[in-house]
């Protein structure tokens, strides 16, 4: 049974069984980097052919996030993913950042927001948290809780993740992890 305090779970899988060795990428370390990549063809250049037809048998992929924060950006802010209980994230480049998962001070729940690659958020400022808990999450690959406020704080070197999410009946992070058990990938 899982530790409802849990909000990170390492997988099986290490940061080469997934990233496909011959992508580009499209920044350089030290420069802020968020793009959405919603189609096969992009996926096929971040992520390797094994892996996603692993995924698309058990978990089909439905969006790729690629997040690049340098070691100078810094920000207080926290965000929940609305209908997103988890994301797999794929961490490289990073020595000592750290996830935290917040608990909100109110229980007025926050508006809907949409980024500019209409993705939903709902934002959070620093002074409205209450921080839950943190965990350095380094160069592996990890199964993160994104339905209660989190935040990045980049440490003394560039932070790459790439973020990949599910089509799946999942709505809960218990859920979540019961899922990726019973896939083995845990």
């Amino acid at each position: 049974m899982m530790n409802n305090f849990q909000y990170a779970f390492k997988l099986k899988f290490n940061v080469c069984d997934i990233i496909n060795d011959k992508w580009q990428r499209p920044f350089i370390q030290d420069l802020f980097f968020v793009k959405n990549y919603d189609n096969v063809t992009d996926w096929q250049n971040i992520v390797n052919e094994k892996f996603l037809d692993l995924c698309n048998k058990k978990l089909p992929i439905y969006r790729i996030m690629v997040f690049n924060k340098p070691r100078v950006w810094c920000s207080t802010d926290a965000h929940i993913d609305p209908g997103v209980p988890f994301a797999l994230n794929v961490i490289f480049n990073d020595s000592n950042a750290k996830m935290q998962w917040l608990q909100p001070i109110s229980t007025i729940p926050k508006p809907v927001s949409y980024t500019t690659a209409n993705t939903p958020y709902q934002n959070y400022h620093d002074g409205e948290l209450n921080l839950m808990h943190e965990e350095c999450l380094q160069d592996d690959v990890w199964i993160v809780r994104t339905d209660v406020p989190h935040r990045i704080k980049i440490g003394d070197t560039a932070r790459t993740c790439v973020s990949l999410r599910f089509t799946t009946q999942v709505k809960d992070w218990d859920q979540a992890y019961n899922l990726f058990r019973e896939l083995d990938w845990i």
